[in-house]
Parts: structure tokens; sequence; C-alpha cells
């Protein structure tokens, strides 16, 4: 990708505009994290069916995509899923965010929107005590790539209008909850308590990533310290902000974090023991991820 700039999502006329799914798929991120943060777990049931899935696709490779969609399905569906009265269960029907309709953003022109930032890979490693020894004096130093990369990004303070709408007459009509089978919490779900849990989670990301951050030295090499004061600035944003406004992560780099609960797996022993195990932290048992991809500011 060198010496390419990779380019903002537009339609073929070169307008800009924010997709609904996005929003949405980071809505119900945040919505699925609180669920699990209050004790809305997979029961064991589910457990069992998972792992035979699992066992199944490792037999065979080429069921290692359907099996990935099984997985992702089921625990969605135990956190946001009903419970019909029948075995006719279908997560596409009975998802509670089919309750929520989010349509893509207005379009606007790119080149009034639009800028360039550099990006660059910055690599830390923290170790985390595992059965697994590491040699703290072999874990290479916190350090940036030589090379950044270029984006077309959404400059700051552009507005963009949208439409998003909540179905209450599908959470709360007597059939649709005789045959939906909402639960009760489900039933009481609102765009108050779904703004609650999505900036929850946003303050939960950014305390996360300042401790991250700040766990490494600082180093004339390696100035990181304008990213800690960044998270810190944003957390009391998000801390100080009306109810009525949300802080979402959308687009490229937002980062395993942003993009799943993994905030929950970071102190579950069999977590660190699958990252072991498939080496995705290289040879070190370390926090996951070890990069993250940073816009310059000079």
């Amino acid at each position: 990708m060198l010496n390419q700039i990779k380019l903002e999502l537009k339609t073929s006329d070169y307008q800009v505009y924010i997709p609904g799914s996005s929003i949405k798929g980071a809505l119900r991120t945040a919505w699925l994290y609180k669920q699990c943060c209050n004790g809305k777990t997979l029961n064991d049931e589910s457990k069992k069916r998972i792992e035979e899935e699992i066992k199944q696709a490792e037999q065979n490779r080429y069921d290692a995509e359907k099996t990935a969609r099984f997985v992702d399905e089921r625990i969605a569906g135990y956190s946001l899923g009903s419970d019909p009265p029948n075995d006719k269960y279908d997560f596409a029907i009975h998802n509670l965010f089919r309750v929520l309709q989010i349509k893509d953003s207005q379009l606007l022109e790119a080149d009034k929107v639009l800028g360039i930032v550099a990006e660059r890979m910055f690599k830390g490693i923290i170790p985390v005590k595992t059965t697994k020894t590491t040699a703290t004096a072999n874990i290479p130093p916190p350090r940036f790539d030589k090379t950044p990369n270029f984006y077309e990004v959404i400059q700051p303070e552009v507005t963009f209008e949208g439409r998003l709408s909540l179905d209450r007459l599908l959470l709360e009509d007597n059939r649709a909850k005789k045959n939906l089978g909402w639960y009760d919490d489900q039933v009481e779900f609102s765009l108050d308590k779904l703004c609650q849990a999505t900036n929850q989670f946003a303050k939960d990301i950014c305390e996360w990533e300042t401790n991250y951050f700040g766990s490494f030295p600082q180093s004339p090499m390696c100035n990181i310290q304008e990213v800690v004061k960044f998270y810190q600035d944003l957390l009391q944003k998000i801390k100080n902000c009306p109810s009525n406004t949300i802080y979402l992560s959308l687009g490229h780099g937002s980062g395993w974090h942003k993009l799943t609960i993994g905030l929950l797996l970071q102190n579950d022993p069999n977590w660190q023991k699958l990252a072991d195990t498939l080496k995705i932290t290289d040879n070190f048992s370390c926090q996951y991820p070890k990069t993250r991809k940073l816009p310059l500011s000079n």
C-alpha cells in the first residue's frame, strides 16, 4: 500500500455518507457488551452445542466459515434474541435489534468533507501472567512503524443527518410479544437505555486505552503522551455529554476492542490460552491486540 491513499466510502458520483448498518452494528456491540456485563451469558446447553460445532469444523476446514457464523449467531442470539413459543427460532426474526431501524446518512460532497491523514502502526507489548514464561528482557520496546499509510478521512466537526427509529409496537403489542417471545427486559428496551449502554462501553474503552498507552515509559523515540491525553479528554467528554448524545467508533482503524466485546475476555485464562495456542501474540503472552493504528497530527 506504499505511496497509495486508501479512499473513504463514497457513492459512484463521489458523495460521502455513513452507512446505517455500520451505526447499527456499533450499537449492537455496545448493547451486547452491556448484557454480558449484567451477567447474561451463554447457558451450558449453548456452550456444548458450540463446542460440538467447533469440533466438526476442525475435521473439515471448509466448514470453518459456517461454524463462525453459527457461533456468532448463538452468542448474539442468547443476549439479543427472544424466546419464541416453538422450536422455529430464527435470529433474523427473533433479534431484538430488528425493532431498530437506521437509515444511511445524507450524502455530502467529498471535496467539502474529506481530508488526508497519515497513519502509523504502534506496536507495544504488555506481558500478562500465564503458565507460559515470558522473559521480560526479550520483549522489544514500544515503537512506531517508520513508514506511514495515507487515508481519506471525514474531517472533524462535519455533521451528517440521518434517521433512527424504534418500533415500539413490535415490542409492546400483545400478539407480537406472544409470537416473538420477548423477555420482560426486552419489552422495556428504549433509546435512553441504548444511549446509556453505548456511552458506558465508550467509557470503558477509553479507560482501557488510557491504561494501555500509559503503561509504557516516556521516550523521545516513541512519544505517546498525546495519545494518552486524547483518551483522557475524550473520557471526560463522554462523562459530561447530554443524555441524547452518544459516542461510537466507526470505520477503519476502530480496532478489535471497539468492534467486539473483547474487553470482557482480557482476564479470562481460557482466552489467553487460545491466544497462545494460535500464536496471535507471537512468542509472548501479552495483551491482545499488541498493535494500534494511530493517525498523526503532523
